[in-house]
């Protein structure tokens, strides 16, 4: 692979560390994602792999010969590829494989903390969400949207000014710190050490164009304004995704626009592992336009949604409108959260130096006599102290914008994976009726949330049959 062309100050930075990684890693372990896979032998830092060690199927001849075309293209000096496959299809062990091919020279991403962590949970390490990888960092106030991260103006600061208002001073020492004790070098991965770390070697030289290749999975909801960012940080670039899943919704889509691509490729076999799926042999039968067989309607199972099985909408009043019954079903008829409750965050927060990614999902663990929260996300980060939640559902002034989690529209569960979700029978045949195309792209997007089961269930207390 082609070397980057550093700046003089990215050079400073890379300069080679002797220090012993252990010691580092035993300094900064709230920055690490575990010290442990350091090797413990002083002066000899070891290169990770962006993959752990998880027993991984043998690629069949049509991913052999995908890999085969996309590595063919790679070798030319600007690319953009599109790798598009159903569920089932392997795309993750494509990603897996690309990743082992191209070593450090993959940087791997999705475009959401959802997506990013969906991959994480799949063996693969070193994910990191979109914009943390490839977009120059900007200063946000506080509770600012992802659109302004991506698309603000960056500060005209000096570069003291800048990093304070960045981060925080003790953030910004030990970046320092770690920069000058271990060589970071431009383009690894940075053994694991946060996003915020990432974007203050971007600041310092990494401004250019970028030789690495970006992969960016679930790019069915990457939408046109935030590719052309994309582009002007890597000249080299697969979009991996499905594009029957529903695209985003207030951008232009563009991975199902044949003008966009240089290359193209698709994956049409469904493995052995999945075709045993019930999701999955549902959802083929969804993407080839086959009507669905009547399939029995159950009531919604409060203690199930409470859980962390969701019930998937079309329509946010249907959303509203489900929670609030749920919630009564389980004796919830505060305003304010309970503990056990789910809670989905509708904004991108920092709060105590914990992150609140938009759409993410969250427990509350506790709750204090002022209504402040403890809450607990998906994968056991936990906050620091209480936080006052705002609930969409019921209105209010300040604190933490939220909505709770029993019910989801399509969109915000896109990214995501349950065990099993609920998804609403008389949701589904609207959407249908609405526009059957759009439809049944909702529809599989639903379906393909579960890993392992699909429950119909309706708002009525009884049981009832339902075709499409």
């Amino acid at each position: 692979m082609r070397k980057r062309v550093l700046s003089k100050e990215a050079i400073d930075l890379s300069l080679v560390c002797r220090e012993s990684v252990s010691m580092l890693a035993l300094e900064i372990p709230d920055l690490l994602y575990t010290h442990q896979t350091f090797d413990k032998t002083p002066h000899e830092p070891q290169n990770l792999p962006h993959t752990q060690t998880v027993q991984q199927p043998a690629l069949s001849n049509e991913q052999k010969a995908a890999i085969a075309t996309i590595m063919e293209a790679l070798e030319r000096d600007e690319v953009l590829i599109a790798l598009s496959g159903p569920a089932g299809s392997g795309k993750t062990t494509m990603i897996r494989e690309l990743s082992n091919l191209l070593e450090e020279n993959a940087i791997i991403t999705a475009v959401t903390n959802k997506a990013a962590e969906v991959l994480r949970q799949k063996g693969l390490a070193y994910v990191t969400t979109l914009h943390s990888a490839c977009l120059t960092p900007v200063y946000r106030e506080p509770g600012a949207s992802l659109h302004s991260y991506l698309f603000s103006e960056e500060p005209d600061l000096d570069t003291e000014d800048y990093l304070r208002k960045q981060f925080d001073i003790g953030a910004m020492r030990l970046a320092r710190k770690i920069a000058q004790r271990y060589g970071l070098m431009s383009g690894t991965r940075v053994l694991g050490i946060e996003d915020f770390l990432k974007s203050y070697l971007r600041y310092w030289g990494l401004k250019s164009k970028s030789d690495d290749v970006l992969i960016v999975d679930e790019a069915s909801m990457l939408g046109g304004e935030t590719l052309k960012k994309i582009r002007k940080s890597f000249s080299r670039i697969i979009l991996i995704g499905d594009e029957f899943q529903i695209p985003p919704m207030k951008d232009t889509p563009v991975f199902r626009s044949a003008k966009v691509f240089d290359i193209r490729v698709q994956l049409t076999e469904i493995h052995r592992q999945a075709a045993y799926s019930k999701p999955l042999q549902l959802a083929q039968r969804v993407r080839s336009g086959e009507d669905i067989e009547r399939e029995p309607v159950v009531s919604i199972d409060p203690s199930l949604a409470k859980a962390g099985t969701p019930v998937i909408v079309w329509r946010n009043k249907t959303r509203v409108s489900l929670t609030k019954k749920i919630r009564s079903s389980l004796g919830f008829n505060n305003a304010t959260p309970s503990i056990g409750e789910p809670i989905v965050c509708r904004d991108n927060h920092t709060i105590n130096d914990i992150d609140f990614a938009k759409n993410s999902l969250w427990t509350v663990e506790s709750v204090n006599d002022r209504g402040e929260c403890m809450l607990i996300s998906a994968t056991g980060k936990r906050t620091k102290s209480p936080i006052r939640l705002w609930m969409e559902e019921y209105g209010g002034k300040y604190g933490l914008l939220c909505r709770y989690g029993y019910a989801l529209t399509c969109h915000t569960a896109q990214g995501s994976e349950w065990d099993k979700v609920m998804i609403s029978a008389n949701e589904a045949r609207l959407r249908i009726r609405s526009n059957r195309k759009e439809g049944l792209m909702w529809l599989y997007t639903a379906i393909t949330r579960a890993k392992h089961d699909v429950i119909w269930v309706n708002s009525e207390i009884k049981s009832q049959a339902f075709s499409l």
